[in-house]
């Protein structure tokens, strides 16, 4: 969708203002490097987490990078960033553990939410140029992690987490139906779509 964007839509608004459409690929390119420092070098990774003692200074860091780059070394950056990344986690025992900036995960969890972060961003990228993006069965892995991550989003709200569980069905984009049955009665219900981009 970006690689053959017109220049002046890089500095584009997106939805996640104060973002542009160069700030979120800048966003990506800097967390899939996170990414394969916590696959290849957990505790490297670890260690630079303790050395972060202004948390807007960085976020803010990898954007300004990007503000600074070319398109083209912008874009080179993000890909040699995800490649590695891939591959660092192609290496990965499936039962590790890999540090995050929240809860260690496995990398079938870490792949997926990075998956899920990517389409999210992409979302906002596609919003602000008025591209239009074909729906398919991958976003399964991202309605499964709003499933999972159900209890987390209340306390990660200082919410607390309601009794009991919620069933859902969704209806993917092929018209097969996803179903993540919890043993409740309550229910989400609804399309694939409309519930990933919730």
């Amino acid at each position: 969708m970006v690689a053959g964007l017109a220049l002046d839509l890089w500095d584009e608004m997106t939805p996640a203002i104060p973002w542009t459409v160069r700030d979120q690929i800048s966003h990506l390119a800097f967390f899939d490097e996170q990414g394969a420092l916590a696959a290849v070098d957990p505790q490297g990774f670890l260690e630079s987490l303790k050395a972060v003692s202004d948390a807007d200074a960085f976020m803010n860091e990898p954007l300004e990078k990007g503000r600074s780059l070319a398109v083209s070394q912008l874009l080179a950056w993000w890909r040699d960033a995800r490649t590695n990344m891939i591959r660092g986690f192609r290496a990965l025992d499936p039962a590790a553990r890999v540090p995050w900036f929240g809860p260690p995960m496995s990398p079938a969890s870490f792949i997926s939410a990075r998956l899920m972060e990517t389409w999210a961003h992409g979302q906002d990228i596609a919003d602000a140029v008025g591209a239009k993006r074909v729906p398919t069965k991958r976003l399964k892995h991202v309605a499964h992690l709003g499933v999972r991550a159900r209890s987390f989003s209340y306390s990660a709200h200082g919410l607390s987490v309601p009794d009991g569980e919620v069933a859902v069905d969704l209806v993917a984009p092929d018209g097969d139906v996803w179903r993540w049955d919890m043993g409740s009665s309550d229910s989400v219900t609804g399309s694939a779509l409309g519930f990933c981009l919730a």
